[in-house]
């Protein structure tokens, strides 16, 4: 398309800015951010309107290049985009004082993220996030005064603002006593008497404080408002020790096993105490659970930002999540879950940084490494995936989900002798593991060791006869192997039975029926499988021969070009596929003569 471009009757900085966004919408990615990019071009180029044609340019310039920076997860480069279109604007931007801030937090420069909060909650005095943001920034300055203050303003918001509650406690705990903190909670449960985090603090104040009846009474209410039958057990199994109750603990512990009778605290414990030993430091020391006196900033910003992220709020979850990190950089699971919130957001690379920083000693450190290795696979980069999983089998060897995806991996670089060891290995151990059968099956097949691969799936078979993988495998191999075609047909109707929006397996059973000679059911198969997986070559290639077989030769001849156009064959990998694609085009070269 050519845009014509009307320049003499547009001012200078209009003229610019649509260059500008017509070679940005042919470069870039679609942003991720919400809200409008043309919109938020539109707000600073009003604000950056005065007599000076040129600043007014450079101006809306700088904030296109921090802008598409930030787009870009380049945020130095952002930073200074904003940092010099905030320094060209006469009048205060929201938006861009907003973005600065949060590039700020991402610095570590709390200070002039303190600046620009500073000016935001003054031109937008009504933006709650704002000022909580505000006022955790202060916090994190130790200026706990102006904080403190921020944080009553916010108690008299209609609803209540129930994570300024939360957070003005743990300050007043921490400079002002216990006590205040209480009070604090006090009133927050008046006005919201279910809000299990507002028990849940409650109670472990009151356990600071020595009150483990009161304690308990707080921590239970938590327990029993949540939904999670694991929620504070901890925590009230520890009071009620502290507090000797024996016999409401045993109570407690017996309830926890009628729910689950393997629960290996509750065992624990209740061994421990011996029903009538009292070994209660043995007891307590089974915990395993801080029982610092109170709670920090950080513990609290991190239970609110899993409250965001139940909520779906993944913005405010991202913002405590940083906040906690610049103060906190070894806070792990901050780390963890802000990467999960970046994958989660399709900034991929992001995540990626967040979880290389988790340390090998961090107790979720293979987690880490698992979702790492998921997400490089994601990016194409299949041996960096390959040297995350093998940490993980440093660290635990015997780790069979990770020696499960490392032979996935290794099949996918083409490795296939490597992968075969590594399944060998894991059914010797476990004969009946299912998904290292099915894999191990697989490899084989790469290895051409046809026969072999046939009999581990139909062992897989033995051991679960409804798994549709492997009955659409070993039916299709029966099939093109000229095997028993009356079994093959069978076990492929059983897997589209299970799974009969499954293109692969509709083309199964469609090329089966062909060998058949069942033509009819066949095309009506085979058209929707065709359909179903985007014309892949293999099904194509099927469909087309039943076409033929049907007398419809014009109607194949259409299909035949259309996929030959759409396929790179440089993009086909295994024979099947090559061989598939020089059958169509040998089927396009017979139709034309």
């Amino acid at each position: 398309m050519i845009m014509k471009l009307y320049t003499k009757s547009l001012p200078f900085w209009i003229f610019f800015v649509t260059v500008l966004l017509f070679q940005a919408g042919c470069s870039t990615q679609a942003p991720r951010p919400t809200g409008s990019i043309e919109g938020d071009i539109s707000s600073v180029a009003r604000s950056a309107m005065d007599e000076n044609v040129e600043r007014s340019s450079e101006a809306v310039h700088s904030y296109l290049v921090g802008r598409i920076s930030y787009l870009d997860e380049d945020y130095e480069q952002a930073l200074s985009g904003y940092q010099r279109a905030n320094e060209l604007i006469e009048s205060s931007e929201p938006q861009i004082h907003s973005t600065l801030a949060e590039l700020y937090i991402r610095k570590g420069d709390l200070g002039s993220a303190e600046g620009e909060l500073k000016k935001l909650v003054t031109l937008d005095p009504t933006n709650l996030s704002y000022k909580m943001l505000y006022a955790g920034v202060l916090e994190s300055l130790n200026d706990t005064a102006a904080a403190e203050q921020i944080y009553r303003k916010l108690l008299e918001e209609d609803p209540p603002v129930v994570e300024a509650y939360l957070l003005l406690a743990s300050l007043l705990a921490r400079e002002k006593g216990i006590e205040q903190g209480v009070g604090v909670l006090d009133l927050l449960i008046e006005k919201e008497p279910k809000h299990i985090m507002a028990h849940f603090y409650q109670g472990r104040f009151h356990e600071t404080l020595g009150r483990h009846q009161l304690a308990y009474k707080h921590l239970r209410k938590a327990h029993d408002l949540s939904d999670d039958p694991e929620a504070f057990v901890p925590d009230i199994i520890r009071v009620l020790l502290k507090a000797e109750k024996q016999e409401e603990m045993e109570a407690f512990c017996k309830k926890l096993l009628e729910q689950d009778p393997n629960h290996s605290l509750a065992r624990r414990v209740l061994g421990e105490l011996a029903i009538g030993d009292r070994r209660y430091d043995e007891a307590l020391q089974h915990l395993e659970v801080a029982t610092e006196s109170e709670e920090d900033a950080a513990s609290i910003r991190f239970r609110i930002a899993m409250i965001q992220l139940e909520k779906r709020d993944l913005k405010a979850a991202e913002r405590e999540l940083t906040l906690i990190l610049v103060n906190n950089p070894e806070h792990v699971e901050a780390r963890y879950y802000l990467a999960s919130i970046y994958a989660g957001t399709k900034r991929v690379s992001q995540a990626i940084d967040e979880l290389r920083m988790i340390s090998a000693d961090g107790e979720l450190f293979l987690r880490s490494q698992n979702f790492l290795a998921y997400l490089l696979r994601q990016e194409g980069e299949t041996e960096q995936a390959v040297e995350a999983i093998e940490l993980i089998l440093a660290k635990d060897p015997e780790n069979v989900r990770a020696r499960l995806y490392l032979a996935y991996l290794l099949r996918e670089l083409g490795q296939f002798s490597r992968a075969e060891s590594i399944l060998e290995n894991l059914l010797n151990e476990d004969p009946i593991n299912e998904r290292a059968l099915f894999q191990y099956a697989i490899v084989l097949y790469d290895l051409e060791k046809r026969e072999e691969s046939l009999a581990a799936m139909e062992r897989l078979l033995e051991i679960n006869p409804t798994q549709s993988d492997a009955l659409n495998f070993v039916a299709y191999e029966l099939a093109v192997s000229g095997g028993d075609l009356e079994r093959a047909e069978r076990l492929s109707r059983k897997s589209v039975k299970i799974r009969p929006e499954d293109g692969y397996y509709l083309d199964t059973l469609g090329w089966i029926l062909f060998l058949r000679d069942d033509l009819i059911e066949s095309e009506a198969l085979l058209r929707r499988a065709a359909e179903l997986t985007e014309n892949d070559v293999v099904v194509t290639f099927h469909l087309l021969q039943v076409l033929m077989a049907n007398q419809k030769q014009a109607e194949a001849l259409t299909l035949a070009n259309t996929v030959l156009e759409k396929t790179k064959p440089e993009d086909l990998e295994d024979p099947e596929s090559k061989e598939s694609y020089r059958g169509i085009k040998e089927l396009v070269q017979s139709l034309r003569q």
